[in-house]
C-alpha cells in the first residue's frame, strides 16, 4: 500500500515537473491583479533582457480576447487576437500580426478615435518580418509601418517589401512605398469626387491628361507638380494642416500640406482605356463611328484620329 502511495506521488512530482519545464508562458505574479505581472516571457526567446512591461515570445502570441503591453511586443512567430492588440510603444514579429483592431503607441489626437474595430493605429513603429499586417475591415492611420524586405522608413512613411491590403482607407502622412497597394471597396461604387469625368466628360480627361507636364528632380523621378494636377482636376488636389510641424520662422503655426489622390487619377485614366478599347473595338467590327455629341466635336483637326476635344468644339489634337 505504501508503495502505490509513493508511486503516485512520483508520478504526481514528474507530472508537475514536466508541467513547469514546457516552454509556455510564464510569470511570478498574479495575472488578475493590476501592476503585479511586471513582464510576460513565453518559451526560450533569446533576446536581450527583458524590461518591466513587456511581452516577448520565442514562438506565437495567442489569446481570445486581447493582447495588451504598456511597453514592447516582440515574437519570432504570430500575434493573433480574436480581438485586439494594443502596445503602447512598439511591436516587433517575424510573423504575421492579425486582429480586430491593432494599436501601437499612444493614440494621435490629429485622427481623431480610431481605436474601433477594424482599424490599424501606428503612432510608433510596427515592424513585421512575415508578409502580412491586416485588421479586419481596416482603417489604417500610420506614423510608421514596415514589412518584410523594407528599407528603413521616417515618420509618416509605409515601407512594405511586398504588399499592403486596405479595406478601407490607408491615410500616410510621409511617403507610401510598396511592391503594390491593394484597395478593396466594399460597395464596388467610386467616390461621388470621380463623377466630373465620368460619362461623357472623359474625352475631356483625356485631354487633361495629355496636358499634364511630368517633371524630374534630382533623384532621377518623374513627379507631377500639385498646382498642375490642380488646374487640370481640381477635385483631386487637397490641403491639410500639419499641426506636428511648425512652420520655419518657429512661428508655431502648422505646415501646410498639399496631397494628390492618386486613386482619381488612375481611376480616371483607366476609365479612359476603357472607353478607347471599346471604341477600337468598334471600328474592328465595322460598327462605324461614334455618334457626335453638342460640344464634343464633329469636324476634325489637323490632329484627326485622337479622341474628340471639348475645347471650342473641335477634335483631334492640336
Amino acid at each position: 500500500m505504501v508503495s502505490v502511495v509513493a508511486l503516485r506521488l512520483s508520478l504526481l512530482v514528474a507530472v508537475c515537473l514536466a508541467v513547469y519545464t514546457l516552454p509556455g508562458a510564464h510569470a511570478e505574479c498574479e495575472p488578475d491583479i493590476v501592476g503585479n505581472c511586471t513582464r510576460l516571457v513565453a518559451g526560450d526567446p533569446q533576446s536581450r533582457r527583458v524590461l518591466d512591461g513587456e511581452v516577448v515570445a520565442a514562438a506565437d502570441v495567442r489569446t481570445d480576447q486581447n493582447v495588451r503591453a504598456f511597453l514592447d511586443v516582440e515574437a519570432e512567430g504570430d500575434v493573433r487576437a480574436f480581438r485586439d492588440v494594443v502596445a503602447i510603444r512598439n511591436m516587433s514579429t517575424r510573423g504575421e500580426v492579425k486582429a480586430n483592431s491593432i494599436t501601437v503607441g499612444r493614440r494621435d489626437p490629429n485622427v481623431g478615435d480610431t481605436g474601433g474595430d477594424g482599424n490599424i493605429v501606428a503612432a510608433g513603429s510596427l515592424t513585421v518580418s512575415g508578409r502580412s499586417i491586416s485588421a479586419i475591415g481596416a482603417n489604417t492611420f500610420v506614423r510608421q509601418l514596415r514589412t518584410a524586405g523594407a528599407t528603413f522608413g521616417g515618420i509618416g512613411d509605409v515601407n512594405a517589401g511586398d504588399d499592403v491590403f486596405v479595406g478601407d482607407s490607408l491615410f500616410v502622412r510621409g511617403r507610401a512605398i510598396s511592391r503594390a497597394f491593394e484597395l478593396s471597396d466594399t460597395d464596388n461604387q467610386p467616390p461621388s469626387s470621380f463623377a466630373e469625368w465620368g460619362g461623357r466628360n472623359r474625352s475631356s480627361a483625356y485631354e487633361a491628361f495629355r496636358q499634364l507636364p511630368v517633371h524630374s528632380d534630382p533623384h532621377n523621378r518623374l513627379t507631377l507638380a500639385a498646382q498642375d494636377v490642380s488646374r487640370l482636376f481640381p477635385s483631386a488636389v487637397e490641403t491639410f494642416e500639419d499641426d506636428d510641424q511648425p512652420e520655419e520662422g518657429g512661428k508655431g503655426r502648422p505646415t501646410k500640406h498639399t496631397t494628390i489622390d492618386l486613386t482619381q487619377l488612375i481611376f480616371t485614366q483607366m476609365s479612359v482605356i476603357q472607353d478607347l478599347q471599346a471604341r477600337i473595338a468598334r471600328l474592328e467590327n465595322g460598327a462605324g463611328r461614334q455618334p457626335t455629341h453638342p460640344g464634343r466635336g464633329g469636324k476634325k483637326g489637323k490632329g484627326a484620329g485622337g479622341p474628340p476635344s471639348v475645347v471650342d468644339g473641335k477634335g483631334g489634337s492640336k
